[in-house]
């Protein structure tokens, strides 16, 4: 409804979307809204402001892919002191491998003193491939190397659960766990914490602001 508010004047579209107070979580991403397609987030996204105000954002069962999800990152990582993502395991398969190669990027480019790319760089560079099915060990250089300048600075929670509680769900439970338990190290990472290799018995907490 905002959006075809926002389609019948364009000073009425320029005040909608340069307003973070507009765009709460729940008007932002309603849950379970079919409508909230990667390509609707391609065409969207980039008109809303990126002004610090919005700060948290709450995805909760939505008909996205990795790339609907790295082109949000790329909008608001900056600003999000709070992301809430509830999804199913294919989902997670294709954060935990995207976010893995991001994260290395990252490390790599601080190593070599480069220009680290962003989110939307990194998302349009990347060719159409399968889905993920094999969780890949997180690569060495992560352990070691802390962000000088993560993309989101001031993340200070993340809340990952995933969607079914069918029969077969709950059998991968131990499969589960262990992929969130991915997301939330990577997520620290790209806040400016270390992963430590060893598994600990709390979740890793990304740094505050």
């Amino acid at each position: 409804d905002i959006i075809e508010l926002g389609k019948a004047h364009k000073k009425l579209c320029h005040c909608i979307y340069a307003q973070p107070s507009v765009w709460t979580k729940d008007i932002l991403f309603p849950v379970n809204d079919p409508s909230i397609t990667d390509q609707f987030i391609k065409q969207t996204i980039t008109k809303i402001t990126r002004n610090y105000g919005i700060l948290d954002v709450r995805m909760v069962n939505l008909p996205l892919t990795w790339f609907g999800y790295f082109l949000i990152f790329d909008q608001f990582a900056h600003s999000l002191t709070s992301i809430t993502i509830q999804s199913d395991h294919q989902l997670f398969m294709q954060l935990c491998h995207h976010l893995t190669r991001f994260a290395t990027d990252l490390a790599i480019l601080q190593q070599d003193n480069k220009i680290p790319c962003t989110f939307r760089e990194y998302a349009l560079d990347q060719p159409s491939s399968k889905n993920t099915t094999k969780l890949e060990p997180l690569p060495t250089t992560l352990h070691y190397i802390k962000l000088d300048d993560p993309p989101f600075e001031r993340l200070a929670h993340i809340s990952i659960a995933t969607t079914t509680t069918t029969k077969a769900t709950i059998n991968a439970e131990p499969r589960n766990q262990e992929i969130i338990y991915r997301l939330e190290s990577l997520f620290s990472f790209l806040a400016g914490q270390s992963i430590h290799p060893t598994k600990r018995s709390r979740s890793p907490s990304p740094r505050t602001s």
